[in-house]
């Protein structure tokens, strides 16, 4: 859900938090869970990316 929040409304920091939390729990998360999960993994990194690098 986040894609669709408005860009304001983001918070990379908090973002930055969650993703560490995933990988920190399974290193191998993009290898090891269900293609939906993955999927949806994969987009919190690139909503990452553009926040924190892409502007």
């Amino acid at each position: 859900m986040i894609s669709h929040l408005p860009e304001q409304n983001m918070n990379v920091d908090e973002l930055e938090k969650v993703l560490y939390e995933i990988f920190e729990d399974d290193v191998n998360i993009l290898e090891t869970a269900q293609t939906g999960t993955r999927t949806n993994i994969r987009r919190l990194i690139l909503v990452y990316d553009y926040l924190k690098w892409g502007k």
